[in-house]
């Protein structure tokens, strides 16, 4: 997955500018004079995360069009995620900020060099954005898209199964669905998917393929 220098970094910039855009337009058309009540206190939580590839890469394949993929492929992998709330408009939309520390195993996995090298572990430590797009909000239930962005990561190898990924510098991007849910929406529920690359900045780019995570997580 090799663009031009600097294309995938551009990329993320535009999306972001998107993003931002569309809340913008959205908050303004649906405020009200006054209209307080739907500000929320910021709220935080703790996450814990697995991934594997047993349900394959499918998931990942499906969105190429709207999420990046990677050469190389994840196997599994365990995450600790802590995450909190910077703005809150429950009609639609939320900002968070995070922290992430997984630990990573690949697939062994390289058509373009040896099909059959040894699985090796990683880990990344990642500190990122979020945007989230609430779609469903009750008393006791609030359903979201989300889509992480470009979340300045270090990466503990540059080379994963034959495949250069660049420096130890290195970019988190997620998407998926999630909940919270419970007398007081204390608990919560999270599939995505993930990727993790260089942005063009240290070619080359191969980036790395997280298939579905599920997390499980603690409000507070």
């Amino acid at each position: 997955m090799k663009v031009g220098a600097g294309h995938g970094i551009v990329n993320r910039l535009k999306l972001i500018l998107l993003i931002s855009v569309a809340f913008t337009v959205s908050f303004n058309l649906s405020a009200q004079p006054n209209d307080t009540e739907n500000l929320k206190p910021r709220a935080q939580w703790l996450q814990v995360g697995y991934t594997s590839n047993a349900l394959g890469y499918g998931v990942n394949r499906a969105l190429n069009k709207v999420f990046w993929q990677g050469r190389v492929h994840i196997k599994q992998g365990f995450s600790i995620n802590y995450q909190r709330n910077i703005f809150y408009y429950k009609k639609f939309f939320a900002i968070d900020w995070g922290i992430n520390v997984s630990a990573w195993q690949t697939s062994g996995r390289n058509p373009d060099f040896d099909p059959s090298l040894p699985e090796e572990w990683f880990f990344t430590f990642s500190v990122f954005p979020v945007f989230r797009i609430n779609f469903v909000n009750t008393q006791n239930l609030e359903t979201y898209l989300f889509y992480t962005v470009g979340g300045p990561s270090c990466i503990s190898k540059t080379t994963l199964d034959g495949y250069d990924v660049g420096k130890h510098f290195i970019f988190l991007d997620n998407m998926g669905l999630a909940t919270f849910f419970g007398t007081k929406k204390q608990y919560n529920v999270e599939l995505r998917i993930g990727h993790y690359s260089n942005a063009d900045l240290f070619p080359p780019n191969h980036g790395v393929k997280v298939p579905l995570t599920l997390l499980l997580g603690y409000r507070f």
